[in-house]
């Protein structure tokens, strides 16, 4: 039991430092045709009403597109 339990807090330390590892996001460097077909992806599960395979192509396309880090994707907000 006590192997198990320090397992899981060392996935979940592993977990945290990945998502809050600061990373250099430009908004410039993209490969057109990915951002088109996540692009497409997302249009189709979104009236397809599949919102969790929308929700990881929304993500996908930040993370890899666009170098954002898995914290600062989900927690900012857009500015107005």
């Amino acid at each position: 039991m006590r192997k198990m339990l320090l397992g899981i807090a060392a996935a979940a330390a592993l977990v945290a430092a990945y998502a809050v590892i600061p990373r250099r996001a430009d908004l410039r460097a993209f490969d057109p045709a990915e951002m088109a077909r996540l692009e497409t992806a997302m249009w189709r599960d979104y009236y397809d009403k599949r919102y969790a395979a929308l929700f990881y192509h929304l993500y996908e396309s930040t993370r890899t597109q666009f170098g954002f880090s898995p914290l600062t994707r989900l927690i900012r907000k857009s500015a107005p």
